[in-house]
């Protein structure tokens, strides 16, 4: 199997458990490559789930403030270890 082929049938996957999940209203990617020319062509994707409504997760509000605009500049959110395991955990499932 072809890398771009698993790469398309990973995101495929990725994108189906999120709208089980947390059915986002769009999605944005990003395709980083900064220092392509140090890696030897080696690049970074971001799947980035948007919202256009709150959204809950336990007990934590997530709000999409730049709805309807580019992802970025976008404000450093650091979460709770707590919260970061209840994200993996669901993704697991």
């Amino acid at each position: 199997m072809s890398y771009l082929m698993w790469s398309s049938q990973g995101i495929k996957g990725y994108k189906t458990v999120l709208k089980c999940l947390w059915n986002p209203d769009l999605m944005n990617y990003a395709w980083l490559g900064n220092h392509i020319h140090l890696h030897n062509g080696h690049g970074h994707l971001h799947i980035i789930p948007r919202y256009k409504r709150l959204v809950l997760l336990g007990r934590r509000k997530f709000l999409d403030k730049r709805w309807g605009k580019n992802y970025a500049p976008r404000p450093k959110l650091e979460l709770p270890r707590k919260t970061l395991f209840l994200i993996r955990d669901k993704l697991r499932k």
